[in-house]
């Protein structure tokens, strides 16, 4: 299994890249994200990377972020999502993005993705529910989960006073980032636990 490559960056193409490697020309499939990020033809890249190997070939997938290869090996868990779907996937959506949809249950956005209908937009989202938790932890999920930036200090706050009364750590940070969520423009901090223990008590 080739984890990663590094070398002479030699052609760049509409979905993948060729990396001179001792002299051996390695192509690369790599989403629309990753190709942006690669440096000028002839100067040196490193790229994480996932191989396939199949009947009719082997096929090599380029990341630029660990992230983005942990969110490509999750997609291709869901039922009829292969590496190809995963890639045009990721060209349109970012890893983060990806788990903000996931998290909040909204598929529309990624049915907005050329080669993504309805059906595996709700698959994808049902199926990874709970997945990515392994890629995303704390702080991204947490925002996630709000669908956006939180003050962290006013998040400290709430878990701290939720823990105080007794709930676990785990238990009271997912509470607060839900409430969060549900609680629209500027919030109180004692409106923000209220709402954290409805969550909690529902």
């Amino acid at each position: 299994m080739i984890a990663w490559i590094k070398g002479i960056l030699r052609e760049k193409q509409e979905d993948s890249a060729v990396v001179d490697v001792g002299g051996i020309g390695y192509r690369v499939f790599l989403s629309g994200r990753t190709l942006r990020e690669l440096p000028p033809e002839g100067e040196v890249v490193e790229l994480k990377t996932h191989m396939i190997v199949r009947e009719d070939g082997i096929q090599l997938f380029g990341f630029h972020e660990e992230e983005e290869r942990q969110v490509f090996l999750a997609l291709l868990s869901v039922n009829g999502v292969g590496p190809k779907l995963s890639r045009l996937i990721l060209s349109g959506i970012s890893p983060k993005q990806l788990v903000q949809a996931v998290v909040q249950g909204r598929s529309e956005r990624l049915e907005a993705i050329p080669g993504v209908g309805k059906r595996m937009a709700q698959r994808i989202v049902v199926e990874l529910k709970g997945k990515l938790e392994t890629i995303f932890h704390g702080r991204e999920l947490e925002a996630a989960q709000m669908g956006g930036e939180m003050d962290e200090g006013a998040f400290r706050d709430v878990v701290s006073a939720l823990t105080n009364l007794g709930y676990n750590l785990s238990s009271a940070r997912k509470a607060a980032a839900l409430a969060r969520g549900r609680l629209k423009g500027e919030v109180s901090l004692e409106g923000w636990v209220k709402e954290a223990l409805r969550v909690l008590g529902a």
